[in-house]
């Protein structure tokens, strides 16, 4: 059975956005230039009470620093309020955050050296500036942490122009989820109880379908009255039932649907005739076995069956939830495959693969699953939960129309790749075909020992091309029986995969952005082994840049030959540990990370030039390769 769900009785507009975010990272410049594209008005929060109380930012926090954070909190929620969909770049200390908005945190790189320089007066001038630095990062990144929906970082290379495209990609992308049809059969999943108020805000917020209440981690549920001092309803909740007492249900009423676990059926079955006459529209019956096995399915649809005919209900009217455990490619494959037997029964279902390695497939199984499930707030505020998936990863799924075709990116890790934001920038800037454009991307964590069979499994699910990256590109090569030494791009064929190297083509577009910086081709070193594959080799010596050092970052700068030439160009393909190597760099003309996280400042007097250009360019090759 394929899911549905109603439109909403309200349209809602899209969601005002709140930019917080360190002094200097530019919210206010990137906010201003998103919100043009965009269409939507812009607020600078400084700029309105400047304006507003007659004087300066500056006056106002040197007369009375409190007296100005309560103004600062009631002049952004009166923007929220009374604008439609307004973006509003917050003040740094803002500590009360306006209800009704969309937080974005922007992180940049580098931000530090703006706190000397600003306008504002320092918040701390007793401090030193490292000290007051770390004051900083100390008091508000946790309360940013805490409250973000979304997350900007900002390496220390990327031009203005190309944050506010990632910026009014993010807005752009959580402004449809409140229109999407996953929207309604979205559940957000409060961690801990003081969770729970969050989740229905941001459920009310987003235009979200339930908010989960487990046993386990409510053991005691507020009142009915309570929640509804959170003008919210108690028909919002799903209540699930995770420990062997059923009549737990019972604690409030008029909810939106039960979910009762496998393993407690028993018990439900003999509570029957206490939960029948307080049954909520929908009952979900979950499995979640610790590996996928045939059995498990005939227990589940047995189960289903007793319990329809315990509460009086028809079949239809139980969602089965299947939520494996499942470790690495087999076992997904194992998961994956239980649909045909899902299909052929008269229950509306999800299938729901558990554990870091299968967080991907909800993105595949999407437009096909009844129930979605997103943790409250950013991912890393809980860096133990099994799943990196959050809103923010979960965001191209809900965007209109949810994809059901794919590319794929393996690797390990993958988890902080950009990928899909390359790929959907590549798609909307360089392809007219509205198909490309909507094309999904799956992040795939990939062990190199379970290569051969993750590659299977993509090719079984109809994947149509996949971007390998470190350490895998070697491994690629190897398994395909490819002629070259690595291969960073894969391309789908009935039979098999055949692949490319397009490392090439981003090098030679980050060279030539040097040649045009005014960089004169010349000696060049390599500092890492990791990821630098032959093909950026030869773009080198195609571009008149010759290599005569490739250091071990294991062995540090230390290990440079003697005597070494004026340098043109250092490459970094050791990402931040270059700068903490033993040993310091030589100098050079020109410094070119190929990386995009975690950019540090070279060593100064050297042209800095960042991955965003490589991986543009290598982005667009690869989708051109996919699509011959």
């Amino acid at each position: 059975m394929s899911p549905s769900a109603s439109s909403p009785d309200k349209i809602l507009l899209a969601p005002p956005i709140l930019l917080v975010g360190h002094r200097g990272v530019g919210k206010s410049t990137l906010g201003r230039l998103a919100a043009s594209q965009l269409g939507r008005p812009f607020f600078d929060l400084d700029d309105v009470i400047a304006e507003q109380s007659g004087t300066t930012i500056a006056d106002l926090v040197a007369r009375d620093i409190e007296s100005f954070r309560t103004t600062e909190a009631r002049t952004a929620r009166t923007l929220v309020e009374h604008h439609n969909a307004p973006i509003i770049a917050s003040g740094a200390g803002l500590n009360a955050f306006p209800p009704g908005a969309i937080i974005v945190w922007i992180h940049r790189d580098g931000w530090q050296p703006t706190v000397a320089t600003s306008a504002r007066p320092r918040v701390r001038p007793e401090l030193s500036l490292d000290d007051e630095h770390r004051w900083m990062i100390d008091t508000r990144e946790p309360r940013w942490r805490e409250a973000a929906h979304l997350k900007l970082n900002i390496p220390r290379t990327r031009s203005v122009d190309r944050a506010a495209d990632d910026l009014a990609t993010l807005i752009n992308w959580v402004s449809q989820v409140p229109h999407s049809p996953l929207a309604p059969l979205t559940t957000l999943v409060p961690l801990t109880p003081d969770d729970l108020s969050r989740a229905l805000h941001d459920r009310a917020l987003l235009g979200l379908g339930r908010v989960e209440v487990r046993s386990d981690r409510f053991p005691t549920l507020p009142a009915p009255t309570d929640l509804l001092d959170l003008n919210q309803h108690p028909t919002e909740l799903l209540l699930s039932l995770r420990h062997p007492e059923p009549r737990w249900l019972l604690n409030i009423p008029r909810v939106a649907a039960w979910d009762i676990d496998l393993r407690f059926l028993t018990n439900t079955l003999h509570s029957a005739d206490a939960l029948r006459p307080h049954l909520p529209p929908t009952i979900i019956l979950s499995a979640h076995p610790d590996r996928p096995a045939p059995t498990d399915l005939d227990a589940l649809l047995d189960a289903a069956a007793a319990l329809a005919t315990a509460l009086a209900i028809d079949p239809e009217r139980i969602t089965l939830k299947y939520a494996p455990q499942a470790p690495d490619a087999a076992s997904i494959l194992a998961a994956l495959n239980t649909r045909a037997t899902f299909d052929a029964g008269p229950h509306p279902f999800a299938i729901i693969p558990q554990g870091p390695r299968a967080a991907w497939t909800r993105h595949l199984l999407a437009a096909t699953n009844h129930l979605h499930y997103l943790p409250t707030g950013l991912a890393e505020r809980n860096p133990t939960h099994p799943s990196a998936l959050d809103l923010q990863n979960f965001l191209p799924a809900l965007t209109s129309p949810t994809p059901t075709r794919f590319d794929a990116l393996i690797g390990d890790p993958v988890a902080q790749s950009q990928g899909d934001l390359w790929h959907r920038r590549a798609a909307l800037r360089y392809e007219s075909h509205s198909d490309e454009q909507h094309l999904g991307y799956l992040k795939v964590p990939t062990p190199a020992d379970d290569l051969p069979a993750s590659l299977s499994l993509l090719h079984h699910l109809n994947i149509r091309g996949i971007s390998v990256t470190s350490p895998l590109k070697r491994h690629v090569a190897h398994h395909i029986g490819a002629s070259a030494e690595a291969l960073n791009t894969l391309r789908r064929t009935p039979d098999g995969w055949i692949g490319t190297d397009t490392d090439h083509v981003g090098m030679r577009a980050s060279l030539q952005a040097l040649i045009d910086a005014g960089i004169t081709p010349g000696p060049t070193l390599i500092f890492g082994q990791g990821g630098v594959s032959p093909a950026l080799l030869h773009a080198l010596e195609d571009s008149n840049f010759q290599l005569i050092a490739h250091l071990s970052a294991r062995a540090g700068w230390k290990s440079a030959p003697d005597n070494l030439p004026p340098l043109s160009l250092i490459i970094n393909a050791a990402a931040s540990f270059a700068l903490k190597a033993p040993g310091s760099p030589p100098p050079a003309q020109a410094w070119l990370d190929l990386h995009y996280a975690n950019v540090q400042p070279p060593p100064s007097g050297h042209v800095h030039l960042g991955g965003d250009t490589f991986f543009d360019a290598q982005a667009l090759a690869q989708r051109i390769f996919w699509r011959s």
